[in-house]
């Protein structure tokens, strides 16, 4: 697994990514690039739950996702309920939607950075009517692609551990 400061350091690079671009905040929601920043791996295969990573630039963080196990390095974490009973929940895109829209309300952010390769409309509206105002959204996927080009410590430690 991903260590918490190698997530450390890779969320102050990003902070200082989007400090350079002029961007408040990003919302990340591909769950590879979650665990790249958080430490958590959340599963990618269908149906796959919907998470949503904020960072804002100036420092604080915050995961909504179906479970918060595994210790995710963020301020906070905001769950929704992604099963009802023993029977999957069909609406999981909208109570992430809801919820991500409740925990943005009060937040000052106009410049938001995302994933253009895997937002989905609605989310993209709820963090619009979250913030309450006009928001610029700007792709970040070059970015995160260009940071993921460089190796930390505990991505090399696994890297071999997978060789080995």
């Amino acid at each position: 697994m991903l260590t918490k400061e190698g997530c450390q350091k890779r969320q102050e690079r990003l902070r200082q990514r989007l400090s350079d671009a002029g961007v408040d905040a990003i919302a990340i929601v591909h769950p590879v690039e979650i665990y790249y920043f958080t430490g958590v791996l959340l599963p990618e295969t269908f149906p796959a739950q919907p998470a949503l990573l904020w960072i804002q630039t100036d420092g604080s963080s915050w995961l909504a996702a179906h479970s918060d196990a595994g210790e995710p390095l963020v301020d906070a974490c905001y769950t929704y309920e992604c099963s009802v009973g023993y029977t999957m929940n069909s609406y999981m895109r909208t109570q992430l939607s809801e919820l991500v829209a409740d925990r943005l309300r009060g937040t000052t952010a106009t410049r938001v950075g995302y994933q253009r390769e895997f937002m989905v409309k609605m989310l993209a509206d709820h963090v619009d009517k979250g913030l309450g105002a006009t928001v610029e959204w700007i792709d970040m996927d070059e970015q995160l692609h260009q940071m993921q080009e460089i190796k930390d410590e505990d991505e090399i430690a696994l890297i071999r551990k997978a060789v080995q």
